[in-house]
């Protein structure tokens, strides 16, 4: 029997918080700001939901935390994962996303576990306004070691998600788009999701991040700003992919680059 949702749609793909401890600390991230809250279970446990879940037509397993690669025996639990195998017989797909500073040390032995993917969350490209988000100092150059660590190695694609705060780091928009040509990867501008009560903003020496919605301003600001070629959802596709679509807008830099906007909360927000 193969997981389906509401809709219809077979479920195939699996997120995986192996831990809820980051050594990040985001000025709009529950961890970074109340530390971690949940314990953890042994790779052993998670191991065995993996495999249900691939019993029941899971295809593509998504490793999250936290941050993943804090977690002791990653590399191996990587390589478990990658042993099992679709109810079609086929290798899973085997995704990371890491705020990327331990990964430039990390990704070949991943690599060699079976990890395919990578998406890296960075929210500026500018070291100082780094720090200003992160809240540690020094980050921004472990974190574009482990991007570049990672196209060498050859996971492909990888990918980097910015939360976009305004007040802090809209200014960047343009400045990403060109990083996502000048450094080979698919750069995705993610709206901050305020899901919990407890989500309210206090000011802080940091500054009082506001919610940004990237959708008309974001889209203004890199075409008018770097060279692309629009590339809407292709006509045989758009029905199927409107439902459930992540990034509402897409722009193609050039063949193999591009950049996405992920609206995901109204726009009025």
């Amino acid at each position: 029997m193969r997981l389906r949702d509401k809709h219809g749609r077979y479920i195939t793909d699996l997120r995986v918080s192996i831990t809820d401890r980051c050594n990040y600390r985001c000025v709009y991230c529950r961890t970074g700001n109340q530390g971690a809250q949940y314990s953890e279970l042994p790779l052993s446990d998670y191991l065995r939901m993996v495999r249900i879940m691939v019993g029941l037509g899971i295809e593509k397993v998504r490793l999250t935390g936290g941050e993943p690669l804090l977690r002791s025996g990653v590399v191996d639990f990587v390589r478990d994962v990658a042993m099992l195998r679709s109810l079609d017989g086929h290798k899973l797909d085997i995704a990371i996303t890491t705020n990327g500073h331990l990964l430039a040390d990390m990704v070949e032995p991943l690599k060699r576990a079976g990890l395919r993917r990578a998406t890296v969350s960075m929210d500026a490209v500018d070291p100082e306004k780094f720090a200003r988000i992160t809240r540690v100092p020094k980050g921004y150059d472990a974190v574009l070691a482990g991007i570049r660590a990672a196209r060498r190695a050859g996971l492909d694609p990888v990918k980097v998600n910015c939360v976009l705060l305004r007040g802090f780091n809209e200014d960047q928009i343009v400045e990403f788009a060109r990083f996502s040509r000048e450094e080979g990867v698919v750069v995705r501008f993610i709206e901050f999701m305020p899901l919990s009560s407890s989500c309210r903003w206090k000011k802080t020496a940091y500054g009082r991040p506001r919610l940004w919605s990237p959708w008309t301003r974001s889209w203004r600001s890199s075409t008018s700003s770097v060279p692309y070629a629009s590339c809407p959802t292709p006509p045989a596709r758009r029905r199927a992919a409107t439902p459930s679509m992540t990034a509402r807008a897409k722009l193609e830099l050039s063949r193999r680059f591009r950049i996405l906007f992920a609206g995901t909360v109204r726009a009025s927000a």
